[in-house]
């Protein structure tokens, strides 16, 4: 019974994190558009790289969004989960922040994972790390 409850509950997760990946990728799509921007969006990007351990590529690291625009790359992470208010507005550089459930679930600070990414990104395609702008979308 525990694994089939458990199950449930990452599937649970997985439908709501596309959820809000799918809110985002849209609201992304019409405020570019309005803008009369050209662009492409790309979803759900998996990267490998190195490990400090040896090895070619030791890792993989996903993105949610990596947007290039003629003048700008954006690595976008979404989190649809509701936070403790207090975590981003006055300890956005803590390693982890606390989620607003009954569980008070301890997550990996998401701007901490977005600047990963882009440190990653950056390295991979061979540009430098200040032409990527990094974004968190966060619900609510």
């Amino acid at each position: 019974m525990a694994t089939t409850k458990k199950k449930i509950s990452e599937n649970t997760k997985i439908e709501k994190g596309i959820e809000g990946e799918l809110v985002v990728r849209n609201v992304i799509r019409k405020a570019l558009d309005t803008l009369k921007m050209r662009y492409r969006i790309y979803n759900n990007v998996y990267l490998q790289f190195p490990s400090s351990y040896g090895g070619k590529y030791g890792f993989t690291t996903e993105i949610d969004h990596i947007i290039v625009t003629e003048q700008y790359i954006f690595v976008i992470e979404t989190k649809n989960q509701t936070y403790y208010k207090n975590q981003f507005s006055e300890n956005r550089n803590s390693e982890y922040w606390h989620l607003n459930d009954d569980k008070h679930t301890t997550v990996i600070n998401p701007m901490i994972q977005n600047y990963y990414h882009k440190m990653i990104l950056s390295e991979q395609i061979g540009t430098d790390r200040e032409a990527i702008l990094q974004l968190v979308c966060l619900k609510d």
